[in-house]
């Protein structure tokens, strides 16, 4: 047909891989890990989560990736909304967009005010509680300063970050 333009994501040229991640709060504290997993994320520091499985969905992926890296199991429900993130060609080697629901998690609420990670470390990496004041110093990725402080907030939001 002239003038139409084939999809690469309809001929799996480009993929879009559906992820989460979890802010969990203590207080002023916030439940964050240090990926030491080699690969793509090594040595970032970010919010719990990860890509979600064929047939889950966004918060039963958040609750999934939560328990797996903090050994915390929580109720469905005490993972809240908060927004939708778009990372356009993130992974370019393996030609993938990322798009990722953001979740919080009030620990206090959800009966774990005085919660200790019952392991630091997981398959992905260390674990732990860090005071939000401190976190925008950390190593993050550039686009997280920009919406963190809206997670912190808990100001619902929707970004497009290209690396």
């Amino acid at each position: 047909m002239k003038g139409s333009t084939i999809n690469p994501f309809e001929t799996g040229e480009q993929k879009v891989i559906p992820a989460v991640l979890i802010y969990a709060f203590q207080g002023s504290k916030v439940l964050l890990i240090e990926k030491t997993k080699p690969g793509f994320h090594q040595g970032k520091i970010n919010g719990l989560g990860g890509k979600c499985a064929v047939g889950e969905s966004l918060r039963e992926a958040a609750r999934r990736e939560f328990t797996e890296e903090s050994g915390l199991k929580l109720l469905l429900d005490k993972f809240k909304p908060l927004a939708h993130l778009q990372f356009p060609d993130f992974n370019s080697k393996l030609a993938q967009d990322w798009h990722v629901g953001v979740f919080v998690v009030d620990l206090v609420e959800a009966g774990h005010a005085h919660w200790v990670p019952a392991r630091e470390v997981s398959d992905e990496g260390q674990i732990r509680f860090v005071e939000t004041r401190d976190v925008l110093g950390l190593n993050l990725w550039s686009g997280d300063r920009e919406f963190l402080p809206h997670v912190f907030q808990r100001k619902p939001f929707m970004g497009t970050f290209w690396y």
